[in-house]
């Protein structure tokens, strides 16, 4: 357990990415969406790292609801990459595929220590603080929820210019994902206090903004 800590560091605000230039890691494994990587939001991922002089290994295999192939051949390519460090970058689905391979390869590697940031794209999911993942059985087309405390990135890099560029659609259902978590999070039953305020802070947010952010990313 001491290897894994329980609460997400988190970097918000903008500019926010620039903090990646002073990680103290030499050589990352970036896990990115291919709309990260063809929308050219991944030039922002990769300045700072230069400017950090951080080696970097790309990996794009990613796709929606990540299968558990895709698991299994991105902890085959992180163990061969010397890398100690993942960066997730894109949706849900390119951080709960870059959660999987951190477990996964933690625990064929124990004396390992595999550290995790994760950075979202669009706003909905919240999992880039989670202990949650989903992950798909290609042959049964069934989901699995996996709940760990090894899943729970160290840190979280809130940068809303990676959002600036989203399509419509994007920007409208991954708004309405993020006020579903909020409502969720305020009727939930294991909630505490700070919970509740920050989830009604939340709805206000959205209800006030997603119009606006639509019209004009």
């Amino acid at each position: 357990m001491d290897k894994f800590q329980v609460l997400t560091d988190i970097y918000f605000g903008e500019d926010s990415l620039a903090r990646l230039a002073d990680i103290p890691y030499k050589k990352v494994f970036i896990v990115a969406d291919p709309f990260v990587v063809q929308g050219d939001l991944i030039r922002h991922i990769l300045k700072p790292l230069k400017r950090g002089a951080i080696e970097h290994i790309l990996f794009t295999d990613v796709m929606p609801d990540p299968p558990i192939e895709a698991v299994r051949h991105g902890v085959s390519c992180f163990r061969a990459s010397d890398c100690d460090c993942i960066i997730a970058v894109g949706g849900g689905s390119a951080l709960d595929l870059a959660k999987a391979v951190r477990k996964v390869a933690a625990h064929m590697a124990p004396d390992k220590k595999i550290y995790l940031i994760a950075i979202p794209t669009t706003a909905g999911t919240g999992s880039e603080t989670t202990l949650a993942a989903l992950i798909t059985d290609s042959d049964t087309h069934h989901k699995y929820a996996l709940m760990s405390f090894p899943l729970i990135p160290n840190y979280a890099v809130l940068d809303a210019s990676l959002t600036c560029s989203l399509p419509k659609h994007l920007t409208s259902t991954t708004g309405m994902d993020a006020l579903t978590h909020a409502v969720e999070a305020f009727i939930g039953r294991s909630n505490v206090k700070s919970t509740e305020d920050a989830a009604l802070k939340a709805t206000k947010l959205i209800f006030q903004n997603i119009e606006k952010v639509y019209d004009d990313g």
